[in-house]
């Protein structure tokens, strides 16, 4: 993954390390579109996709990597995620930030949280198809 002192270029900080108190950690979705293509062509930055666009990734198959927050609370700092499911209002979100030991590795959220915290984070999203 490319890394760099600012998200628009890579990677800041270390993902394997617990950050600092203020410290962002985080990739936009430009540079991990173009790290992610080297895994797979289609990958594609979506950001500004609508729930009605983020819906349609899934339900293809797609999953759909974005800008959250741990658990999906709105005041946590800034997490990266995967969109993996949809059903019936709700949203199956994966986090591959989990330890093994943690419970819930994927979870529902309702999909009026998830818009509220996906939106307050710059809509920022990739789908890998």
């Amino acid at each position: 993954m490319p890394k760099a002192k600012t998200p628009s270029k890579g990677f800041v900080g270390n993902p394997y390390t617990e950050s600092r108190p203020g410290e962002t950690r985080t990739i936009y979705p430009k540079p991990l579109t173009a790290y992610t293509k080297t895994y797979d062509a289609q990958a594609k930055n979506i950001t500004g996709a609508s729930k009605q666009q983020l819906i349609t990734e899934v339900k293809r198959g797609n999953a759909v990597i974005f800008s959250g927050a741990w658990r999906m609370q709105g005041f946590r700092p800034y997490h990266v995620l995967a969109l993996v499911g949809y059903q019936r209002g709700q949203f199956l979100v994966a986090d591959p930030y989990m330890k093994k030991s943690w419970p819930n590795k994927t979870y529902w959220t309702k999909s009026s949280n998830f818009m509220k915290v996906y939106q307050s984070r710059h809509s920022r999203a990739i789908t890998v198809r």
